[in-house]
């Protein structure tokens, strides 16, 4: 759920925060970022656990965000000529937007993929581990490979 807020919220606040010529730049480093910490959660859940208990590898992951969360209370500030310069969509004027077929199709295609990576990536170690007899530690390991290669494709 806390991905499911910050991803629509990451594009305004990179507006906001940089500067036009870098938008680019931090936006790319931003969606590595993201695909860098799937690859450790991926492949380092599995052998956490057995050390650990899947409950604290749980409360650890969490309190990873936690901390992020924390460091925004600290230091995340909203520009003052942010505050008033946009005014408010009128639910018809949302309508409106969503209702044009290129921006349906465009957020269904995005929805689309980024709902098929999500279930890949949680389903697939489990696949390797029961039909292909891998253990999870190496099913984890081989799943991140997956978002590995696309911190590369979006650099």
């Amino acid at each position: 759920l806390g991905v499911a807020a910050m991803l629509p919220a990451t594009g305004p606040l990179i507006m906001q925060w940089i500067r036009p010529r870098e938008v680019p730049i931090i936006t790319s480093l931003n969606i590595a970022c993201v695909s860098l910490g799937i690859v450790v959660s991926v492949s380092t859940a599995a052998p956490l656990a057995g050390l650990m208990g899947w409950e604290t590898v749980l409360g650890l992951f969490g309190a990873v965000g936690l901390v992020g969360a924390f460091a925004w209370l600290v230091s995340g500030k909203v520009q003052e000529q942010a505050l008033g310069a946009a005014t408010p969509l009128s639910p018809r004027e949302i309508w409106s937007v969503l209702r044009n077929k290129t921006i349906f199709l465009l957020g269904l295609a995005d929805t689309a993929c980024f709902s098929m990576y999500v279930a890949l990536t949680g389903w697939l170690p489990t696949f390797y581990n029961e039909a292909r007899g891998m253990s999870l530690t190496q099913a984890g390991f081989l799943t991140s490979l997956l978002p590995f290669m696309g911190i590369f494709a979006v650099l």
